[in-house]
């Protein structure tokens, strides 16, 4: 190195980046990386530690905010590998150094904003007599706005809540349904009748849920269900990284299994469904609570030649399914 970020650390690993931080598009977006230490790495757990990470700009050396986890230890104060995550800062072009400082001796923990809160709640809303949203979610909060809250067990709008991960309008402090701007479903369902309500879908009762990780860059959980006859199971994990800007994204990586063979029935060409996604507008002459939500005006699809566009229908007037892709 031309010049070092501090002498009171023995060892320092250059990295490279998985992703080109060129774009304007790169800034500020989470990198999450493996890596193993070529020297022995101090550090007893996942906030205790001795790994600092540091950015060269050309002529000043800035350390980045970092969350490890997921640890391999080699004994019980030293790291052999782990995962580090941190944010590309707002100066890069594509030329900044980017390096891993570590030492095999004792160092202060160190002390960073915790960005991102993950926290188990419970929600009630009933506007009106006999219609109610109820249920058990986790709730992904922002340097105290609230971004995410994904459903563990109740229903919403006509639907299971477990696996639903609902996004909320920038801004949002308080949950509340006439805040949500889209909701995501990652159960898997199909029809056994002609009814809505004969769908059989992994959503319908919760299993098990777990907190995988808790940091202050990124959160990680699981939640696990099934499907009232036993034969859909879900186990999927979402995972939010802290982003500063504007766009607020969750990654869910999906997991179903069916456990025997089964046979659609009741509506034409739905033959099993991976997922949902759900944007609603409700309507009430008389309750002004219930007028909330928006339809969104057009579906993008992304294929191998394009992006290509479908056009919504934002004010239905019918109840009955319409097919916007045959």
């Amino acid at each position: 190195l031309e010049q070092y970020w501090n002498d009171e650390w023995e060892y320092y690993q250059k990295i490279s980046l998985p992703i080109d931080t060129e774009s304007k598009q790169a800034k500020f977006q989470p990198v999450d990386m493996r890596l193993t230490f070529d020297y022995p790495c101090w550090g007893f757990n996942d906030s205790v530690h001795s790994i600092r990470v540091c950015s060269w700009n050309g002529s000043n050396w800035d350390e980045l905010e970092v969350q490890i986890h997921n640890l391999n230890k080699s004994d019980d104060q030293t790291i052999s590998s782990c995962n580090i995550v941190f944010l590309v800062p707002s100066y890069a072009t594509g030329d900044v150094e980017y390096v891993v400082f570590y030492d095999d001796g004792e160092k202060s923990s160190p002390s960073y904003v915790n960005h991102v809160q993950l926290l188990d709640k419970y929600y009630y809303f009933e506007p009106i007599s006999g219609i109610s949203v109820e249920g058990d979610y986790y709730e992904i909060r922002e340097d105290d706005i609230i971004v995410y809250g994904v459903g563990q067990k109740g229903r919403v709008l006509n639907r299971y809540l477990s696996q639903i991960a609902i996004r909320m309008k920038p801004g949002t402090k308080k949950f509340d349904m006439l805040k949500t701007d889209l909701l995501a479903s990652f159960c898997f369902s199909y029809q056994d009748g002609p009814a809505e309500e004969d769908e059989v879908a992994s959503d319908q009762e919760l299993i098990g849920k777990e907190i995988l990780v808790d940091g202050n860059l990124m959160v990680q959980f699981r939640i696990s269900s099934k499907s009232k006859n036993d034969v859909l199971f879900t186990s999927n994990v979402y995972t939010y990284y802290y982003q500063p800007g504007e766009d607020k994204r969750i990654s869910v990586r999906v997991h179903h299994e069916i456990k025997e063979e089964v046979e659609v029935t009741g509506i034409k060409n739905v033959d099993g469904r991976f997922g949902t996604i759900i944007s609603y507008h409700s309507k009430s002459p008389s309750v002004k609570k219930m007028v909330f939500g928006d339809i969104l005006p057009f579906l993008h699809v992304s294929s191998d030649e394009s992006i290509r566009e479908y056009a919504l229908e934002k004010d239905p007037k019918s109840s009955e399914r319409e097919w916007v892709i045959s």
